[in-house]
Parts: C-alpha cells; structure tokens; sequence
C-alpha cells in the first residue's frame, strides 16, 4: 500500500510534463502570435494558428488528469493546494478560458478586421500570463512557505507566490514554451523564409532558457535550500568539471618535514630504587641434575645362585614339584630382588616335608 500514492504520483508528474511538451507549445505559439513582426508576420500567424488548431483542446486533457489524480487521491493535498495558491491558480484558469475563448472568436471573425485583431491581442496576451502562473505556483509548492493550520492559511500564505524564485520559475516556464513552439514551428514550415525566421527564434529563446534556468537555480540556493540541495545532488542534475568544483570537505595539506633523528635512550641508574618497578615474577621451578650428576638407580638383581639361601622355614622353588610352582611365586612375592617367604606354621611345613 505504500507503493501506491508514489505510483500515482509519478503518473501525475508525467502527464504534467506531457502536458508542457504538447500545451506548452500552444501557449509558446501565442507569444509568437504577439511577436510577429517583418514583412511576413502575417504569414507567421496563419502558420501558427494552422499549427494549433487540430490539437489545443485535446491537449489540455492532461492537465485535467493531473488535477482529477490530486483530488481522488490526495484530497487534503488538494484542498491545501487551491486555499494557499487561490490567486494564481485562478488567473491560470482565467488565462486558459480567455486563450481558448478567443483563439475561436478570432477564427470566426477573420471577415472584420477590428474583431480580429482584437481577439487576436487577448489570445497572446492570455499565452504570455498563464506560463507564468503555472511556473509561479510550482515554485510555491518548493519554497514550503505556505503555512495552513486547520485549512486556514496562515499570515504571508497568500503572498507566497510573489516571491523572488515563483518570479524566476515562471519565466523561466514562459521562454520553455516560447522555445518549443519555435522548434516546432520550425518543423511545421514549408516555405524557407519562414523556417530561417523561426529558427532564429528558437536560438534566441534557447539562451534565454539557459539564462532563465540559472537565474532560478541561484534563486532556489537562497529561497528553497532544501528543494535545490535535493534537486542538484541527484544523479541526472548536472555538474561542474572537476578542476572547478568546490571540495565541501577539504583536508589541510600535511607539511611534509625531513624525518628526525631518533631519540637517545636514557640510560637506567645502577641504583634498583630508581628502577623501574616491575610486576614479581614467580619463583623458577627447580632445575634437574646435569647427567653426570644425577643418582644412577640400581638395576633390580633377580635370585640366582650367589644369592644368600633362603630361610628353613620357607621351602624353595626347587624342592617343590614343577605344579607347584605358580602357587608358590603367588604367594612368595618378590622385595628388592629377593624371593620373601611367608610361612603359615609348622604344623604345615612339616607336613608338607614330609609328603
């Protein structure tokens, strides 16, 4: 849902710019109509008006999708819209109906030559204002002057489109329109003449596009900060070369300087109260013996014949049967290399000497 006022808002921004490509050109054309002069202006008016006539009406049907897209969608926009620009937005409207009015009451009195002229002069003069109107109220919206609380304006919210930058915007608008319509008029005309004047009037007016454009530009820096800020540092919006563009955070050169000579060491006091107090170390571990040293264990030394006889009161291995001698070895263990005889009594001993 979210996607959804952006979606419509960009088709409401689209067609307001188809709307100044295609009327854009019909209001440029009643500029021409006011500026004709030379030996073939009246040639340059029949031009214009065979030009406009098939497609000025069926080109202000984008502006009235844009204004049928603001109030279903964003009604409270709208309404805070038409209360703070009520002055300008209402000349345009006037501006619009009189163009139209008179475009069509100068076509059906071309046989009176007052009455042609006439409604002549009120459909450029009405091509010349509404441009002007309609780039003033853009301007507006970007300056964000106009406070409503309430759906009541606030102090200075009617008077917010006689600023410095809706001036610039709105002439801005109106040598955009001349300039297209010359383009187009250029295309349009079949006879040389009349193509080389319209030409030279689309050169001319170009120049006044660029100089218009950076007039508002400087305007909208000091009137509308955040709106330029945001509009030139997008991605599309032009940018100056790099030798000539203002670093915004600039780091201080470092000074380069010869490296110094390192530092001598101090020497430590032979005194270990001025020394430096380290953490104690833990006693060491007690070193082994070097080899030549170390006690040499005695080899364990197994009964053999020197060894002394054993005691008379513990048989030996050798008088016993060979199936007895496990029996013995179990009980007789051996100490320090020495079989140790455990005798029960006598009683046994001597019955088993004399078995």
């Amino acid at each position: 849902m979210s996607a959804l006022p952006d979606l419509i808002a960009s088709v409401a921004l689209a067609a307001l710019a188809l709307y100044m490509v295609s009327g854009g050109a019909d209001f440029g054309g009643g500029v021409w109509d006011l500026f004709a002069t030379g030996p073939r202006r009246e040639r340059q008016r029949v031009l214009i008006e065979t030009s406009i006539a098939p497609i000025w009406e069926a080109n202000h049907v984008w502006l009235i999708l844009v204004i049928v897209l603001l109030f279903t969608a964003f009604p409270r926009g709208f309404a805070d819209i038409l209360t703070g620009l009520h002055v300008p937005l209402s000349l345009m409207l006037l501006g619009i109906i009189a163009r139209g009015s008179a475009f069509v009451f100068r076509h059906y009195g071309q046989y009176d030559a007052r009455g042609h002229a006439r409604w002549g002069t009120v459909f450029a003069v009405s091509s010349l204002v509404t441009p002007v109107f309609l780039g003033a109220c853009l301007a507006t919206l970007a300056t964000g002057d106009m406070l409503l609380i309430a759906g009541r304006p606030q102090p200075g919210t009617l008077t917010a489109w006689l600023g410095l930058l809706p001036l610039a915007a709105g002439l801005f608008t109106l040598a955009l329109c001349a300039y297209l319509a010359a383009v187009y008029l250029t295309v349009e005309a079949d006879d040389p003449s009349l193509k080389d004047d319209f030409r030279r009037r689309a050169l001319i007016t170009g120049a006044l596009v660029a100089a218009t454009a950076a007039a508002s530009a400087a305007a909208a820096h000091h009137a509308a900060a955040p709106f330029a800020k945001a509009l030139f540092a997008s991605p599309w919006s032009p940018r100056p070369p790099a030798r000539n563009r203002p670093r915004r955070h600039r780091r201080p050169r470092r000074a380069v300087h010869p490296p110094l000579p390192p530092r001598p060491r101090p020497r430590r006091p032979a005194d270990p109260a001025h020394r430096r107090r380290l953490r104690p170390r833990p006693a060491p571990l007690p070193r082994p013996p070097p080899p030549h040293l170390r006690r040499r264990r005695r080899p364990r030394r197994h009964p053999t014949a020197s060894s002394p006889p054993p005691s008379p009161s513990a048989p030996s291995s050798s008088s016993l049967p060979l199936h007895h001698a496990p029996r013995l070895q179990r009980r007789f263990p051996q100490r320090r290399g020495r079989w140790v005889p455990v005798a029960r009594s006598s009683r046994s001993a001597d019955r088993r000497e004399s078995s």
